[in-house]
């Protein structure tokens, strides 16, 4: 990190209409972190004495990020914005403490990975993570996580829609391959010995191509497992078609993370990746 970042959080305190909300919402800031002081042919200054001049900040660091951004959408030009910041984030490489954190946000992006977990358009079964919270404060719609709401793309298993009165780790697998696939039972959320497997009654569910199928909190629990001092990251297991994953929620996204701010705050956060279930092999592709 240069010493002259900028570190988050970004503080909201007014709404939209200007009016000043109860409790501020505290976003993200920042996402990710590009690189700088490459060399340039003609502006900066030369420190590493190979007669090329340097470029450094922000204004070297985003035009990284946006190139990187811009592979990705030539290799899937139908690629949605909110895939290409999650897998740019879900991809970048820790420096810091695992996760995210308010210096370095998820870590230095990896146009490699970046670009090997887009897939090339690779047939497969993507797994997100989010949070939905309409019990603290005021939701920020830009973090909601969508899809959520059940529509013919779209199967929902929940006590309610996007604008019941949830506070809910929020899973979402989306079928990206040209057959239907089988989510199994025995999908299941672990956090040291708690265990919490919510949706066996409603499992297996065939997804159709291009189908979503989103989970949130049951008439039984939800996902907020911070409120009982389960502080571990949660592990998620379960498999589609028979194919085993295991993937572990380094951001803890599924506890609303709540270590990642003040107390009593709108813990919302649209899906991030976690990994992706290949449809031609039966090795899961973990990412953090």
């Amino acid at each position: 990190m240069e010493p002259f970042s900028s570190a988050g959080p970004t503080p909201i305190i007014f709404d939209t209409a200007g009016s000043r909300l109860a409790i501020p919402q505290i976003r993200l800031k920042p996402e990710i972190v590009a690189p700088d002081g490459t060399d340039t042919t003609f502006f900066g200054r030369d420190v590493d004495a190979d007669r090329f001049p340097n470029f450094f900040g922000t204004s070297a660091a985003a035009p990284h990020a946006a190139a990187v951004a811009a592979l990705m959408l030539q290799s899937a030009p139908t690629t949605a914005p909110e895939t290409v910041y999650d897998i740019l984030e879900t991809t970048a490489i820790d420096m810091a403490p695992p996760g995210f954190d308010f210096d370095s946000g998820f870590g230095l992006i990896q146009a490699d990975q970046a670009l090997a977990t887009l897939g090339n358009g690779t047939p497969a079964v993507i797994l997100y993570a989010g949070y939905l919270d309409n019990e603290h404060g005021s939701r920020n719609l830009a973090e909601t996580p969508r899809p959520f709401d059940p529509d013919v793309r779209t199967l929902l298993i929940s006590t309610g829609g996007v604008d019941t009165t949830h506070d809910t780790g929020v899973l979402r697998f989306e079928n990206r391959t040209d057959a239907p696939v089988s989510i199994d039972p025995g999908l299941r959320v672990s956090i040291g010995k708690r265990v919490f497997q919510l949706w066996d009654s409603f499992l297996p569910i065939s997804l159709l191509p291009g189908q979503n199928l989103v989970l949130a909190e049951t008439a039984n629990f939800n996902f907020d497992t911070s409120d009982f001092r389960l502080t571990r990251d949660p592990v998620v297991h379960g498999s589609v078609n028979g194919r085993q994953f295991s993937f572990t929620d380094n951001a803890r996204i599924l506890l609303g993370r709540e270590e990642a701010g003040a107390k009593n705050i709108n813990e919302t956060t649209r899906y991030q990746i976690f990994g992706r279930i290949d449809a031609q092999v039966t090795t899961f592709a973990q990412t953090k």
